[in-house]
């Protein structure tokens, strides 16, 4: 397998077809369709269906194509890097994120940035959807929970928790004292269309006691910073996560209830495919995000 036969599927599966690959790459057609003969026998699949008008994926070449454009990707990313020697870093950054996670990271990577990495520009892509890592126009991604992606390299940020949230004036005049009572209470949810959830809170002294509620209301938000927004006007409970509401609480803006009971650690990670921490800009962009993840993330302990 050779990069020319991985660049020359890269461009049949843009332009569907061997003509306008062949056209893109300055070579001949038949030259393009020998790369693909040779690489089709050395992954032993076949990559393309031919017709008489187009020449389109097969399901093995969807995945093949995948990893092709991430090779190439990284190595374009070497190339540059090999370019700029030891001298300033430069280039763009491309990151995946949580909107609330990733609003918070801007605006403290942003000055750090400006600072100690003049050169380097940012494009934030922010999601509740986690973004595919192994497509190229991501360098990494930060992900809240799982990563289930096996090939993909996750090194661990901190961990975080959810906690029941209300305004100070519904805490006293609903004057809760047990979790459980939540339940018959209307209650703030993290959804696009459902009006019921289920929020798991385990014990702070004594994590193996855990709760299980069943909650529900008449606002459904599939959005952290709205469902604050509406906890601290008093429409209801909400279960946030502690790195948002931290100042809200400080402020006296929020109040937490049931301060004994909270859902069970988080863990956030940085996402990326294996190599691309090796880019000196990726590099030192992920740098940056972990010594800002250590003031918002709770970290293990080194003892």
């Amino acid at each position: 397998m050779e990069l020319s036969q991985l660049r020359s599927m890269v461009a049949v599966a843009r332009h569907q077809g061997f003509t306008g690959a062949a056209d893109a790459l300055g070579l001949a057609k038949s030259a393009v369709s020998n790369h693909i003969r040779l690489l089709e026998q050395s992954l032993g699949v076949r990559l393309f269906v031919r017709s008489s008008r187009r020449v389109s994926l097969t399901s093995e070449g969807e995945l093949v194509l995948r990893r092709a454009q991430s090779v190439l990707a990284e190595l374009d990313h070497l190339r540059e890097d090999a370019l700029q020697g030891h001298t300033q870093v430069r280039g763009d950054v491309r990151i995946s994120a949580s909107p609330e996670f990733g609003t918070m990271l801007a605006a403290a990577l942003v000055p750090r940035l400006t600072v100690r990495l003049p050169e380097v520009r940012l494009a934030l892509h922010l999601s509740y959807d986690p973004a595919d890592i192994q497509n190229p126009r991501h360098d990494f991604a930060v992900r809240l929970g799982q990563v289930a992606d096996i090939q993909l390299v996750a090194r661990k940020l901190g961990s975080f928790q959810r906690r029941v949230v209300c305004s100070p004036r519904l805490a006293h005049r609903l004057a809760l004292s047990d979790p459980r009572d939540l339940s018959s209470h209307p209650a703030l949810i993290f959804s696009d269309h459902a009006f019921d959830d289920r929020w798991v809170l385990a014990n702070q002294a004594d994590t193996s006691s855990v709760l299980t509620l069943d909650v529900s209301g008449q606002i459904a938000v599939q959005g952290f910073r709205a469902l604050q927004e509406l906890a601290e006007r008093g429409e209801g409970h909400a279960f946030l996560p502690d790195f948002m509401v931290a100042s809200a609480l400080a402020q006296g803006r929020l109040v937490e209830p049931f301060q004994g009971w909270r859902s069970r650690p988080i863990n956030a990670h940085l996402v990326y495919r294996p190599g691309a921490g090796r880019i000196g800009r990726v590099q030192a962009v992920m740098e940056e995000v972990l010594a800002i993840s250590r003031e918002w993330l709770v970290q293990e302990s080194s003892s």
